[in-house]
């Protein structure tokens, strides 16, 4: 404990030397200074550094995220602050005019996420929380930021999408999650718009090295409920949307990157659950209607060879351990792969032929 107190002294006094410090947060932080040894001293630093982060001052805002990331991955954060944290920096802006500040501003709130979703009290994380690190991370994905950026978030979604599968086997099936919820939720109903269904058009813009975000998400699930199947359920049918080439009227490079990256999370979902999934059968079901259909569309539609060798992949991964609820599905699959064994070398000059033919 006197080594814990002694760290967040020195982070106050590195906190302290801001420039351009605002009056009333370093008020707050002297008080918080005060306080350390006081039984929730530590609580009132951390909310401390989140009134810093909404003061949206990049410098300031940096190092605080990197102070809550510290304290994160030490455990020192219940359920309650938990939630502030990620209410404080899903919804963080970082505006500059150095693109370089703003860069590492996001990327300290990207690390922030993943440790949320990976510390040991992850479990506690509600519904609502846990959709908006997702949300979060996937508007960094489809922002204007630079490259390195974009490709450290959707690393992080996979990091939560593996933690978030691999408590699969915690979750008894719900008898309430039924074909019929998530045919609604395929056809886009008004009323059961899917958690992380506005995440499709949705991103920080990137204009003169400034960012701005849009908070309107729908929330159906208990938001304030630990998160649970029907949560999995929801996310498992956002990611089966993200395959869907028909949504979109020209394969751009956005687009291609939005499909790689679904492809991505879905083989991560398959390989850290294995035979599991098949014991849901709410997720089986979009399995068999929504991912299984998307892949045969990708087959059919793409020619970016990246594209096409990961939905051969993912499809691989899902007929091996889904087989015995995929029969028409498996069908459809091989005729769209003989359709393409069929095409001579010479007519696929996109190499469709040789990934067609390494799959079978």
């Amino acid at each position: 404990m006197a080594m814990t107190i002694s760290a967040i002294r020195r982070e106050i006094r590195n906190l302290s030397r801001v420039p351009n410090l605002d009056e009333q947060i370093l008020e707050r932080i002297r008080t918080a200074e005060s306080n350390l040894g006081q039984p929730n001293g530590i609580e009132y630093f951390i909310e401390t550094l989140c009134e810093a982060i909404k003061l949206k001052d990049v410098d300031l805002s940096t190092i605080a995220l990197q102070f809550l990331k510290n304290h994160i991955d030490d455990g020192r954060v219940s359920a309650k602050l938990m939630q502030q944290i990620t209410d404080t920096v899903t919804k963080t802006e970082f505006t500059s005019t150095e693109s370089e500040l703003v860069e590492e501003g996001y990327h300290q709130a990207v690390r922030v996420c993943r440790s949320l979703v990976k510390c040991k009290s992850s479990h506690e994380l509600t519904n609502g929380s846990l959709s908006e690190i997702i949300i979060f991370c996937f508007r960094v994905f489809n922002s204007k930021l630079v490259k390195w950026l974009r490709l450290k978030s959707s690393r992080t979604l996979i990091s939560i999408t593996k933690t978030i599968f691999k408590r699969l086997n915690e979750f008894p099936e719900d008898p309430n999650l039924k074909p019929s919820y998530q045919i609604r939720l395929r056809l886009g109903g008004a009323a059961t718009q899917s958690t992380f269904k506005e995440l499709a058009n949705q991103s920080f813009a990137s204009d003169n090295s400034s960012a701005s975000i849009s908070p309107s998400i729908r929330i159906i699930t208990e938001r304030n409920q630990p998160y649970n199947l029907a949560f999995i359920n929801d996310f498992f049918c956002y990611l089966a949307s993200l395959i869907n080439p028909n949504h979109e009227v020209e394969i751009t490079k956005i687009v291609e990157d939005k499909i790689l990256l679904g492809l991505r999370l879905l083989k991560t979902v398959f390989n850290e659950t294995g035979e599991e999934l098949g014991k849901k059968s709410s997720l089986v079901f979009i399995t068999r209607n929504n991912v299984c259909y998307n892949i045969v569309s990708i087959l059919k539609t793409v020619r970016f060879l990246p594209i096409m060798s990961a939905a051969l992949n993912l499809a691989t991964d899902i007929f091996i351990d889904l087989r015995h609820h995929l029969k028409y599905q498996f069908e459809a699959f091989i005729e769209r792969l003989i359709e393409m064994l069929a095409t001579s070398p010479e007519q696929s000059p996109d190499s469709s032929y040789s990934a067609a033919l390494q799959t079978s």
